[in-house]
């Protein structure tokens, strides 16, 4: 943080420095004008030079004042929201393990809470960085993004475990190999650990040996739906123009259209 607004604190410091200086000097030449005014013998030109000065301190002090409260409270509030930024970016970064150490509830006080409260008070702006650098020192996902020559994903020896600690890992000895343009189904009994190797493939199970190379980037679709408020249309399309012949080819590649003609308003249900 201190790199990024290094050149705003030089810049408030200099600010924070000139009002300092006006409020210190102020009364020295309040102090000259006074002992102006009770001198016989009196310069006009001395008289005008401390006039001025007084009338220079004068506008000094409050400018650099507002000034320096404006650009200190701006950082504030670009410290804020970069926090907030970073925190929520960590999140969809965050390993297994690292969900474990934070609940979600602590992830969302991080964001929106503790976030906001930087800059208030500096015991408790100590504290809350002190927590917001533990949840952003947290494991990012391990993804291995490398050119396979033999397939788009492939997995030597792999095992993979949920709690490194534990002996007994969730898989062990997975040997795959995904081909270009293949369509690959993962079947099998129920606890059988299909989830976990797709977990694994995603980077999100932590690896305890073996390699695992994935070619490019991942698109995934959890088994969890995310419905928002409003139709079935309105999910569908999610904010884009209404397009008919894009809309029914979705709708059949989801499988909706007997679900819909189910609906008592069909999808505007």
């Amino acid at each position: 943080m201190l790199k990024v607004f290094f050149k705003e604190n030089i810049i408030i410091a200099v600010l924070a420095l000139l009002r300092t200086l006006a409020v210190v000097v102020l009364p020295l030449i309040l102090y000259a004008f006074v002992s102006y005014s009770n001198l016989e013998d009196q310069n006009l030109y001395r008289g005008l030079s401390i006039v001025g000065c007084l009338v220079f301190v004068k506008l000094v002090e409050p400018l650099s004042q507002r000034h320096w409260f404006f650009l200190a409270r701006r950082p504030g509030m670009r410290l804020r929201s970069s926090l907030m930024v970073a925190s929520y970016e960590k999140q969809l970064k965050l390993s297994s393990l690292g969900r474990k150490r934070h609940s979600t509830g602590e992830i969302v006080n991080y964001i929106s809470v503790d976030a906001y409260r930087m800059g208030e008070f500096p015991c408790s702006w100590l504290l809350k960085m002190r927590c917001l650098d533990d949840d952003l020192k947290n494991e990012n996902l391990n993804i291995d993004e490398n050119e396979t020559p033999n397939g788009s994903v492939r997995i030597e020896d792999g095992k993979f475990s949920w709690d490194p600690e534990f002996s007994l890992p969730t898989l062990s000895l997975i040997n795959i190999g995904i081909q270009p343009g293949h369509k690959v189904a993962v079947c099998g009994l129920v606890g059988g650990g299909k989830s976990s190797l797709l977990y694994a493939v995603l980077g999100e199970m932590p690896k305890i040996s073996g390699t695992i190379d994935v070619s490019g980037s991942i698109a995934y679709v959890a088994q969890n739906s995310w419905i928002q408020s409003g139709t079935v249309r309105e999910n569908v399309l999610y904010g884009k123009p209404m397009n008919q012949a894009r809309y029914d080819e979705v709708i059949k590649a989801c499988a909706l259209d007997k679900d819909i003609n189910n609906f008592p308003h069909g999808d505007l249900t």
